[in-house]
């Protein structure tokens, strides 16, 4: 029987929200939106993967998280939003 690939994917998660992730109660901004906040009370944190190749980015806001995710994460797809919003100004 093989190593199931979602336990070692859990697994590297755990331990990199445990050694990187921002502390409860601390000032932090968030790197595409460039929200400030204090975790888990004014603003919530996720950290955020590629999904097609597993890698793992940086922590986010989840209101980023949640646009990058209705975009597919797709650079196609936000280059095309923000040619979208150019041609509506």
């Amino acid at each position: 029987m093989g190593i199931d690939k979602r336990l070692i994917s859990t697994l590297e998660i755990k331990k990199h929200k445990e050694k990187h992730a921002p502390k409860n109660g601390s000032v932090w901004k968030c790197p595409i939106c460039q929200k400030r906040g204090i975790v888990n009370v004014t603003v919530k944190v996720v950290l955020d993967h590629d999904k097609a190749e597993g890698k793992i980015r940086d922590f986010i806001c989840d209101s980023c998280n949640t646009g990058l995710g209705r975009f597919k994460n797709g650079e196609n797809y936000l280059k095309n939003a923000i040619d979208y919003i150019a041609s509506h100004k």
